[in-house]
């Protein structure tokens, strides 16, 4: 498998001299449903989101990102599964976000709030939460930001805002 590499010649100026044109004039063909409302649009995807861990035999593997954006998803859930409709002790969590540098309990620590939002209102397995560390040293970073890649790898679903 290749990575391919693209550099900037200043803060966003892409180097267009010598990119494939199929990467420089490519187009995305994920299929997009806009909704009314975003409270409906939530609910419907926390709907397809426990419909996907309740089909998966064994582990789930579900990444999960912080910010505003599925926050009201991530609410939804914990109603389902307050009500009993979901249980999420076979789904491994792996957030993909955070500062850095930070202490995994600062208070604006996006982690700590998803932990707040969702992660402790839920039956999650300590073992199976995965969140980024911002507090690990200059010097390890790169190693340890490979491992975590490499552990993320091959998800079952990524809900992004």
């Amino acid at each position: 498998m290749s990575t391919k590499q693209f550099t900037l010649p200043y803060d966003g100026g892409l180097i267009e001299k010598g990119l494939p044109e199929d990467i420089l004039h490519s187009f995305e063909k994920i299929p997009v449903n806009i909704e009314e409302d975003a409270d409906f649009a939530s609910i419907k995807i926390a709907h397809k989101i426990m419909d996907c861990i309740k089909s998966r035999k064994g582990t789930f593997k579900l990444g999960i990102t912080t910010g505003a954006t599925p926050v009201s998803v991530y609410h939804e859930l914990v109603k389902n599964y307050k009500a009993g409709e979901i249980s999420f002790a076979d789904v491994e969590i792996f957030s993909i976000d955070e500062y850095y540098p930070i202490s995994p309990d600062a208070q604006q620590s996006r982690n700590s709030r998803i932990r707040a939002e969702f992660l402790s209102q839920v039956d999650f397995k300590e073992k199976n939460i995965h969140i980024p560390d911002g507090s690990v040293g200059k010097e390890n970073i790169s190693a340890y930001c490979e491992e975590f890649d490499e552990m993320v790898s091959n998800l079952d679903l990524l809900v992004i805002g």
